[in-house]
């Protein structure tokens, strides 16, 4: 005997869930989403005058993806950024660490471009769609290391800046923060350049 209940119950349930999976369509979702990097050090400085991640070798690769799983094609590039992992470590400048271009047709994009801001970070580093940490892949916290000649993180290297660089350069002269040549010693290489990016600030 057909149950009419029984239908309209499954049928109920079938249409929820479809109007739940059209409702995640094109969404990103962080938890979705998966990010991977080789990891490395890098510099930045306020007004991008490092080099870029790739010139580091660092490279980091995202793919948004909706809450079914499927890849979202041309999200948008200023959507997708790297800041810290929610210490307060890093203070970037506007649009300082956003993604090289809008996601492809598979909702692939890298991030390889120069970082601009200060403070500094040892693996304290996260990728973000939309505001959100992406959990996917390597996740929180991405094996990047960044440091600035803007020590102290207000977005301008100065006099404050060079107080902390100088007691760097006293041994055991090994501060991660001030190794801008990521060789594990603070020495006269650094000095130069902390030198020409003095007063150099956020645009």
């Amino acid at each position: 005997m057909f149950n009419k209940r029984l239908f309209s119950l499954v049928l109920t349930a079938g249409l929820i869930l479809g109007l739940a999976g059209l409702a995640m369509a094109g969404v990103p979702d962080p938890g979705a989403s998966v990010v991977y990097t080789t990891g490395g050090d890098a510099t930045l400085t306020p007004g991008g005058l490092a080099q870029s991640l790739a010139s580091y070798g660092v490279s980091v690769t995202v793919t948004v993806r909706d809450g079914n799983g499927l890849p979202i094609p041309a999200f948008p590039a200023q959507d997708i950024w790297l800041d810290d992992d929610g210490s307060a470590d890093i203070n970037l400048c506007q649009s300082g660490s956003t993604a090289d271009a809008q996601t492809d047709g598979d909702g692939f994009t890298t991030i390889s471009g120069i970082l601009s801001g200060g403070g500094n970070t040892q693996g304290g580093l996260s990728a973000y769609v939309s505001g959100v940490a992406i959990a996917g892949g390597q996740g929180p916290s991405l094996s990047i290391n960044l440091n600035s000649p803007d020590i102290n993180g207000d977005r301008i290297v100065d006099l404050g800046d060079i107080s902390l660089f100088n007691a760097d350069v006293q041994p055991p002269n090994n501060a991660f923060r001030s190794d801008f040549t990521h060789d594990g010693i603070v020495d006269l290489g650094d000095v130069s350049l902390f030198s020409s990016w003095i007063d150099d600030v956020c645009p």
